[in-house]
């Protein structure tokens, strides 16, 4: 997946979608473009079919590593999630999977073009947390880029 914005990550969630008849084979990984890899799910799970959740918000990574390694990171540029299957005998496809990025903003005081909202009042701000959405920045609202095959 490519990220098109060059934003700090405050927090990263990525949502894998996998069928395969024994999710005991398989070894997943994310990259970020600054190199960093985190080993999300390794060969645990047995012979239980599917891989099908959200690393960090659901389900812990099994490591090394852990999705707060990417705090701090610029999201910008191509992330890869890597699938190895260790076992030849079962099969499964990687269906699809969404990057979840938080972020926070530095924003100037004083400028006309931020919405406070709760009562807040220009000046009064310093940092605010924005969701990144695929065609912009939206406060409020989830977003994220994903992959389907």
């Amino acid at each position: 997946i490519n990220v098109p914005a060059s934003v700090v990550i405050s927090d990263l969630n990525v949502e894998v979608d996998i069928t395969h008849s024994w999710k005991g084979d398989l070894i997943i990984e994310l990259t970020s473009p600054e190199g960093t890899t985190v080993t999300l799910h390794n060969r645990s799970g047995s012979s239980t079919d599917n891989v099908q959740t959200t690393y960090d918000s659901v389900t812990t990574p099994d490591g090394p590593g852990s999705m707060a390694d990417f705090d701090g990171e610029n999201a910008l540029g191509d992330w890869t999630l890597s699938v190895e299957d260790e076992a030849g005998s079962d099969t499964g496809d990687l269906n699809s999977w969404t990057l979840f990025v938080d972020v926070n903003v530095p924003c100037e005081t004083g400028n006309s073009g931020l919405i406070f909202e709760d009562g807040f009042e220009d000046g009064e701000i310093r940092f605010w947390l924005w969701h990144l959405f695929a065609d912009g920045f939206e406060n409020g609202d989830t977003a994220a880029w994903t992959t389907s095959f």
